[in-house]
């Protein structure tokens, strides 16, 4: 419906060539999870749209420089900011609002007040649709069992309304399907509508315009009292929450509004006629899992039929929930960073051919890949410390940064088994122990607690330091002494890494200095907290982390949701 009552819009800076809606609205975030899913492998094989986005991007960015008018201090008046970037000042004279949403009642009204030239105007017209349907779902969605049935709408009356109902009434498309803060709270989850942090706050317009105030107005009356005073206790709880909260709680409510609005009827209505809060939000989870089920690329939905073992599907569903999360996360940090997308653009440290060298030698040396060199070997005992399938992605993406110039990927791949696989310094004097041979006595201390090192698949054959590590773990449960399985005290270590701790000790602060000392013989722990008070004084620690300056590597590929992986 949206597409037939909205007209085109034109890119201003590209003559009559008409905006492309799904990279707009990619770049606002507004996609779901398959409509993203598609716009990302169109811009990885086609140059065209990836020119076109970043365009598109930066032309965006330009408009944050132009002058905007001062906010209200009334944080609730704030709506749906993708709609309407050019609406007429409100002739009250007041100061002016942040931007609101109009709600026309019929076809023609609907068209009105669609701007021809807006930003984001595929599903303009079809949220105004949803705001009249979603208030006549049940007289106001059904807060509790006791609203549900019809009741009389109070007359309408000419006399004005409090300044907080106008507050209300002006946030009542983003109110809709919310019941109290608590529920909007809950809403902010990273699983539902937390707001992401690529996508930047949305830019302050004006007040609504008086006629459309009317039809919400005529919304708002039709509400029973009860669900009318809910909504100001809702909308007075915004407005009291410190200025950050209420801009993160603000987005919320859009995405989830916008969420609302795409959904199908039948889905539509299970939400906002739910009898109370818990059974709302229960509907709104299992929605967005069907949802997401259903976006699946076929090939998955295929290994989920063939699953038998619902603990098997629960597995995948997870891994692939959290492959879409680090997906979601790269892009938006692409976002961010759209000028080195198109190709040739050589991030930091790529920029830099002795840091490239480096890092080479680091998959070679800590990761124990040769990208290089055929395909290794994943039979047990394997020196490879990463899945197969993190390979094949590593390798896919350093062969598109090559050809295409997707730095950006390749190094956000990098940066991420950086922090899976975390390298440990090597002892001086004799390789590592990477083999049950190379525990000598340990393994009848095994053998006497029923642990056979060799058959026991907690024991990561053939790496450094998984191996070591997963039998000090093991040692430490069976209260089984050992010495260290690796260097933890100055001298120990290969000599560059003794060089850099003779060169890092000046460098520590006092405290710092004295928890070195107080671990010194302990292994993990010791050549763990060297490199964390590396890291806190922005060094590199030859040949164990990544080359260059951690700081650096964080700020140009940190992901940042503090999700698991």
């Amino acid at each position: 419906m949206a597409d037939d009552l909205t007209p085109e819009p034109t890119d201003p800076n590209a003559g009559d060539e008409p905006l492309d809606a799904d990279l707009v609205a990619y770049l606002d975030g507004e996609l779901d999870e398959p409509q993203a899913r598609a716009v990302e492998d169109r811009l990885m094989t086609d140059s065209a749209s990836r020119a076109q986005a970043a365009a598109y991007k930066k032309t965006f960015d330009l408009l944050d420089y132009l002058p905007k008018p001062e906010p209200s201090p009334d944080f609730a008046t704030r709506t749906l900011t993708r709609i309407q970037p050019t609406m007429p000042a409100s002739p009250s004279g007041s100061a002016p609002a942040r931007r609101s949403i109009p709600v026309p009642s019929t076809t023609t009204a609907v068209a009105a007040v669609v701007a021809p030239a807006s930003r984001r105007p595929w599903w303009v017209a079809a949220l105004t649709w949803a705001i009249v349907a979603g208030a006549c779902l049940g007289g106001g969605y059904g807060v509790h069992a006791g609203l549900q049935p019809i009741l009389e709408p109070p007359p309408k009356e000419t006399d004005d309304l409090a300044l907080t109902d106008i507050r209300v009434i002006e946030s009542l498309p983003l109110y809709l399907g919310v019941d109290d803060l608590d529920y909007l709270r809950k809403l902010d989850d990273p699983d539902l509508f937390a707001p992401d942090p690529a996508t930047p706050p949305p830019p302050r317009g004006e007040a609504v315009p008086v006629g459309n105030r009317d039809k919400l107005i005529e919304i708002f009356r039709s509400f029973p009292a009860v669900r009318q005073q809910q909504l100001r206790q809702l909308d007075q709880q915004l407005h009291e929450l410190p200025a950050e909260e209420q801009d993160r709680l603000g987005r919320v409510l859009e995405a989830y509004a916008v969420w609302l609005n795409r959904l199908s009827e039948h889905d539509h209505r299970r939400i906002l006629t739910a009898t109370n809060s818990a059974e709302r939000l229960d509907v709104v989870r299992t929605t967005k899992e069907k949802l997401w089920q259903d976006g699946l690329p076929q090939r998955q939905k295929d290994q989920l039929k063939v699953a038998g073992d619902p603990e098997v599907k629960v597995a995948l569903i997870e891994r692939w929930k959290q492959a879409d999360q680090v997906r979601r996360e790269e892009w938006g940090l692409a976002r961010r960073q759209w000028d080195t997308m198109q190709g040739g653009v050589k991030h930091w440290p790529f920029s830099d051919p002795v840091l490239t060298r480096q890092v080479d030698e680091y998959l070679k040396t800590v990761m124990k890949v040769d990208l290089a060199k055929p395909e290794p070997k994943w039979d047990q005992g394997s020196p490879v410390r990463m899945t197969r399938e993190e390979y094949h992605e590593l390798k896919a993406r350093h062969e598109a940064a090559s050809k295409d110039g997707f730095w950006l990927f390749y190094g956000a791949m990098v940066y991420r088994l950086s922090i899976l696989h975390p390298g440990l310094p090597e002892t001086a004097d004799k390789p590592p122990p990477t083999e049950i041979a190379h525990l000598g006595e340990l393994q009848k201390d095994f053998r006497k607690k029923a642990v056979n090192p060799q058959q026991d698949k907690r024991f990561s054959r053939g790496k450094w330091p998984d191996f070591a590590l997963d039998v000090t773990e093991i040692a430490r449960k069976l209260n089984i002494s050992h010495d260290p399985l690796g260097p933890c005290k100055p001298g120990a270590f290969q000599e560059p890494v003794n060089q850099f701790l003779m060169e890092l000790q000046p460098k520590l602060s006092a405290p710092q200095r004295e928890r070195l000392k107080k671990d010194e013989g302990k292994w993990p722990e010791y050549p763990r907290l060297m490199i964390e008070l590396a890291r806190e004084h922005d060094l590199p620690v030859p040949g164990v982390t990544l080359p260059g300056s951690p700081k650096l590597w964080q700020q140009h590929y940190s992901l940042g949701s503090g999700k698991k992986k």
